[in-house]
């Protein structure tokens, strides 16, 4: 049993090591994929805040509203 828990402990330190080298630098393509994801989340963040999507919802909510009190 003490066999597996040192097997298990160095196996999870290796990994851990190989994880922490891999990350040490980027390459371009790196760089680059995560301008894309930024680019990617504005373009979102930019639609759907006060985006076509976000007053069609805001109109629907008045409609509803306004059918619930009538």
């Amino acid at each position: 049993m003490i066999f597996f828990k040192q097997l298990a402990t160095f196996t999870i330190t290796v990994l851990f090591m190989v994880t922490m080298l891999g990350c040490e630098r980027q390459g371009p393509m790196e760089r680059a994929g995560e301008r894309a994801d930024e680019a990617v989340e504005d373009a979102r963040d930019a639609f759907t805040r006060d985006g076509p999507m976000e007053r069609a919802g805001e109109r629907v909510d008045d409609a509803v509203d306004s059918i619930r009190d009538n």
